[in-house]
């Protein structure tokens, strides 16, 4: 069963600026693009949350995070 993704409300306003970022420096379909992307990745995570694992990244490079609860994701 999937598990409801929970968005905190930094990550919600983080994601709104890179949407909005996207579609009036790049394109509307780059925007699309990135959304179904999100959304594809999203599903994933919410069916295996245990998909991800511990990487290290330079400091320009962006990341996600999220805890896991009974049926409930919270990035």
């Amino acid at each position: 069963m999937a598990s409801k993704i929970r968005w905190t409300i930094k990550a919600t306003n983080d994601l709104e600026s890179v949407v909005n970022y996207l579609e009036t420096e790049w394109s509307w379909r780059l925007k699309q693009n990135f959304l179904r992307i999100l959304s594809s990745k999203l599903n994933l995570i919410s069916i295996f949350p245990a998909l991800g694992s511990e990487i290290f990244l330079p400091e320009n490079q962006s990341y996600s995070y999220y805890k896991t609860y009974p049926d409930v994701l919270s990035s």
